[in-house]
C-alpha cells in the first residue's frame, strides 16, 4: 500500500511539476508589451470580481484565461509565442 501510494504521489508530483513549468515559463517573460481593451461596465466588474475572488490583478486575470484558453485547445504556449516573434527579434504584427 506505501508503494502505490508512494508511485501515485510521485505521478501527481510530476503533472504539477509540468503544469507549474508552462504557467511559470509563460508568466516570468518580461512583460514589455501593453493591450488597451474596451469592455462595458457589467464586463469589467465581472472581470474586477473574478480577479477579487482569485487574489490576483485584473491583468493577471487575463493571463489566466488566455492561458486556460490555450490549455484547454491544446495550443503549445512556448511554440506559439516563440512563433510570433521575427528573426531580427521584433514582434510580428498584432491582428
Amino acid at each position: 500500500m506505501i508503494r502505490n501510494v508512494c508511485t501515485s504521489a510521485l505521478h501527481f508530483a510530476r503533472i504539477i511539476a509540468h503544469y507549474i513549468d508552462a504557467r511559470f515559463s509563460a508568466m516570468t517573460e518580461r512583460k514589455t508589451e501593453t493591450v488597451n481593451l474596451r469592455f462595458t461596465p457589467s464586463m469589467k466588474e465581472l472581470l474586477r470580481f473574478m480577479a477579487a475572488r482569485e487574489h490576483r490583478t485584473q491583468a493577471n486575470m487575463i493571463e489566466r484565461i488566455v492561458l486556460d484558453y490555450c490549455e484547454r485547445n491544446g495550443i503549445d504556449v512556448q511554440a506559439a509565442s516563440k512563433s510570433s516573434t521575427t528573426a531580427e527579434g521584433g514582434h510580428a504584427s498584432n491582428e
